[in-house]
């Protein structure tokens, strides 16, 4: 298992990048925290806590982003992306509109998964298995699309390679506050 080894490093070159949208949120909380404490004796104290919690979210962050991009790498994830950029630019489905999930379907049986059956995009919301966010290689769907991750741009942010996307295959960016499940391919 060649492939699981190297998913592994590269899960954990890739988890400190990942984690600092968490570090900002985390970082902000303990900084107001430390703020409100009432005596300069606590708020030095309450900085060293800040700092202490801090490094241990940072870890617990990272190793868990690694975990979750060996589990990925478990379930294909890296083939899919690769299948599914082979299309760029193109229609494989023939169809005119309204082809987001059937896409994802041609996709996961080129690369020996199967699919949800259906040309519905939320009809992946339900399909394979939970994944914990948006990894690289996990299927998002959204309310009327579904693609796969290829990474996360920050700032609550995706870039999503996807079918019917300007009516051809290709890739943007999408807020994850309107995805409404990350799943894993069977």
């Amino acid at each position: 298992m060649p492939w699981l080894r190297a998913a592994a490093v590269l899960a954990l070159a890739f988890a400190p990048t990942l984690a600092t949208a968490a570090h900002a949120t985390t970082h902000h909380r303990f900084r107001h925290t430390a703020h409100k404490a009432a005596s300069p004796r606590l708020a030095h104290h309450a900085r060293h806590h800040r700092v202490a919690d801090l490094r241990q979210h940072r870890r617990t962050r990272a190793a868990s982003v690694a975990a979750a991009i060996v589990e990925n790498a478990k379930h294909g994830a890296s083939d899919v992306i690769l299948a599914a950029e082979r299309y760029r630019g193109t229609n494989p489905t023939g169809r005119a509109h309204d082809w987001c999930a059937e896409f994802a379907n041609l996709v996961l049986k080129q690369t020996g998964h199967r699919g949800s059956g259906s040309a519905l995009a939320r009809s992946f919301a339900s399909y394979g298995k939970p994944a914990p966010g948006p990894v690289p290689g996990a299927i998002v769907v959204f309310p009327h699309h579904v693609g796969f991750v290829i990474r996360a741009e920050g700032g609550g942010r995706i870039r999503v390679v996807s079918g019917n996307h300007g009516h051809r295959v290709g890739d943007g960016v999408y807020s994850t506050r309107r995805a409404i499940a990350y799943r894993y391919p069977f």
